[in-house]
């Protein structure tokens, strides 16, 4: 992926609710390739009110930011819902979710990556949802 925005995020697929289901975000980010972004669609009255992850980061440190689309709650705003440094490493993290899609359509979660320095660091971060 280089350099993706929101319209070219990489899609993982639908959250559905109705069993565990895990993701996993992986990439390089360098000089020219500074910008990932992945998104995940939640139906309509699924919940995500248990998240868990772990992520493995090599070669410096990296931003993740978290945003929500949806045009029944938001109108076509995309909003910032939560925003972190990550360290290089190997730990487990919490995800923060927030809770049940209330609407009648899909929500969309943006897992955005970015990098402030020049190093190359490279990611996996693994990401497990439970109804």
């Amino acid at each position: 992926m280089l350099n993706n925005t929101f319209a070219t995020a990489k899609n993982l697929g639908v959250f559905t609710g109705d069993r565990r289901q895990s993701y996993t975000l992986s990439g390089v980010l360098t000089r020219r390739d500074r910008v990932d972004i992945f998104k995940l669609s939640v139906k309509p009255r699924a919940s995500l009110s248990s998240g868990s992850g772990r992520y493995t980061i090599r070669g410096g440190s990296m931003t993740a930011a978290g945003y929500i689309e949806n045009k029944e709650l938001l109108g076509d705003r995309r909003v910032l819902i939560s925003q972190s440094r990550l360290s290089p490493g190997q730990r487990p993290t919490a995800v923060n979710s927030g809770g049940e899609n209330p609407t009648g359509s899909d929500l969309v979660f943006y897992f955005k990556y970015f990098k402030p320095s020049s190093n190359r660091v490279s990611y996996r971060i693994k990401i497990t949802f439970a109804p």
